[in-house]
């Protein structure tokens, strides 16, 4: 297991939306040249009038087509000096906040309006809520963390400013350092001092009230834990610490003495040669507890407690337990070849698969597989017409659990596949596309054609946009997300 290298900022974590954040890897973001207009920030609502409540909305002349009326709500014009790829808005796609270079110095704007100049501003973040929004930022030589417009106490350094807020947005955090020392500060007050805080802590709670992180202290590890140090060890694992669902448990991974073992409410597991990085699994429950780990030369899944199966390898990041808590699935290889787990029982090999993925209901289960240079998705063991290529982070269920959905391509142009049959064609489906209606009736995504992004809802098509609309969330009879128009 690596060590995960000392960093000097925390990295956010957010509870689990019912959203789509769709960013194709394949377009690149181009800068407006000087003469183009400042463009218009807005929150489009896509008002999706479902048959069941207005008949009248629905095309006569298209039995099954839906009218989508477009809504557009300005969050103000981003000016031509602002740092576009900085650009970030709140969960419910409300504000929006962006850093902006006036006279060779920073400020941030929220919704338009501009703040304070800086000589340098980074990290903006909002709560998950929505209303709140921090930042780090320097004047001189000094750091500060500026929350709700407000400047903290002055630091020597903030590493990247990032800060962190609790799931509740009540709490922020962040990494600084003061002297040659570096500290966890939560709302304005410090920790104890540390010679470094391990990346991707400090960690919240699920429920916001507890916060953990690992800290090294003459080169001997602990975990602190709602301010009170653990014992001592040589280094703590990638992935480490996880709070359970309720708030109430704690986990981490340890060496100590040449061997790795996980810690879990303060008890040791048996040691291993090994445990796999960002491997530490809760079930929704709370109740379960599961990771990988290796031993001469094999790994294997423990799960509360008890040992697996060893195999050639295991896929750490596929190890999932159902939403129910009573099932776990994950990718192994055997013979060079991968196959799904399930249950402990072993699914057919295949040469290629993908993460496999529990219905709402937990009886369901479906992943990607690949036979030589055609791709396809097993649902419950059956397999579904084959593709040159299936979409990233695409596969979904329904809430009701009985409808999947999915992006892939063939014949070289893409399409949404809903329930094993194809959709209209494009030249590209964003990343991460498909969002079912809370009813499980409706489909929405974003494709790409023509140079323009559009949002497609079972099969109508929105306004064209010239960047591509994220974050898109069914709210009722609604379905709002973000873009950016001219």
């Amino acid at each position: 297991m690596k060590t995960r290298p000392v960093r000097k900022y925390a990295q956010p974590k957010y509870p689990t939306r019912l959203e789509i954040a769709a960013r194709p890897a394949l377009l690149h973001r181009h800068q407006p040249p000087a003469s183009y207009r400042s463009r218009q920030f807005a929150l489009l609502t896509l008002t999706l009038c479902l048959v069941t409540s207005c008949l009248a909305d629905q095309d006569q002349t298209r039995p099954g087509k839906i009218r989508l009326v477009t809504r557009e709500v300005s969050l103000g014009k981003v000016p031509l000096m602002a740092e576009w790829t900085k650009v970030v808005a709140s969960a419910d796609n409300r504000h929006a906040a962006y850093p902006v270079m006036r006279a060779g110095k920073w400020t941030v704007a929220l919704d338009g309006v501009e703040g304070t100049n800086f000589s340098q501003v980074v990290g903006l973040r909002f709560s998950p809520d929505g209303k709140r929004l921090a930042y780090g930022a320097r004047r001189g030589s000094k750091w500060f963390a500026v929350v709700d417009g407000m400047e903290g106490p002055e630091f020597d350094d903030l590493g990247t400013g990032d800060a962190l807020f609790s799931p509740d947005s009540r709490r922020v955090a962040c990494t600084v350092k003061r002297g040659l020392k570096w500290l966890v500060m939560v709302n304005g007050k410090w920790g104890p001092e540390f010679d470094g805080i391990m990346t991707g802590t400090p960690i919240f709670s699920p429920d916001g009230q507890r916060m953990a992180y690992a800290a090294v202290r003459a080169d001997k590890w602990v975990l602190v834990v709602d301010g009170k140090e653990g014992p001592e060890c040589d280094t703590i694992g990638v992935g480490s610490p996880v709070f359970s669902p309720n708030s109430e448990r704690v986990a981490y991974a340890a060496k100590r003495a040449g061997r790795w073992l996980v810690v879990v409410d303060g008890k040791e597991e048996s040691g291993f040669e090994e445990i796999g990085d960002d491997s530490l699994r809760f079930s929704p429950d709370s109740q379960r507890f599961a990771y990988v780990a290796s031993r001469a030369g094999k790994s294997l899944v423990v799960v509360d407690g008890k040992e697996g199966p060893a195999f050639e390898a295991l896929r750490k990041a596929t190890l999932v337990f159902s939403p129910n808590s009573h099932r776990l699935a994950y990718v192994a290889d055997r013979a060079a070849q991968p196959r799904v787990v399930v249950d402990g029982q072993e699914g057919p090999p295949f040469d290629g698969i993908g993460c496999p993925l529990f219905s709402p209901d937990s009886e369901r289960v479906a992943y990607d597989v690949r036979h030589g240079a055609k791709w396809s998705v097993r649902v419950d063991g059956v397999e579904e017409p084959s593709f040159e290529t299936l979409g990233q982070d695409s596969l979904v269920f329904s809430p009701n659990s009985r409808r999947v959905a999915y992006a892939a391509r063939r014949g070289g142009e893409w399409m949404v596949v809903v329930d094993a049959k194809t959709g209209p064609k494009f030249d590209m489906i964003g990343r991460g596309a498909c969002c079912f209606s809370a009813d499980s009736r409706r489909v929405a995504y974003v494709a790409w054609r023509g140079g323009k992004w559009r949002v497609v809802v079972e099969g109508t098509e929105s306004k064209e946009y010239p960047e591509q609309p994220v974050r898109l969330v069914f709210d009722g009879p609604s379905l709002r997300h973000r873009a950016t128009i001219t």
